[in-house]
């Protein structure tokens, strides 16, 4: 049986996403996040320091 996992956002993360537009929150909650559920260690990476055991997801454009 395959291992199920849950996301938990964090309340920072929460404020954030309401303050973008909804066509972009709605591909964050329907495109990104099932993404990261279906295989969190895939599509994120460890962090370091005091954040270690944490995991961070990077989407979209990178800035120049």
């Amino acid at each position: 049986m395959p291992k199920t996992y849950h996301l938990e956002l964090s309340p920072a993360a929460k404020r954030d996403l309401k303050r973008l537009p909804r066509f972009i929150q709605k591909e964050i909650v329907f495109k990104h996040l099932p993404e990261i559920v279906k295989d969190p260690f895939s599509k994120t990476e460890p962090l370091l320091g005091t954040l270690k055991g944490e995991r961070s997801y990077h989407f979209g454009r990178k800035p120049e």
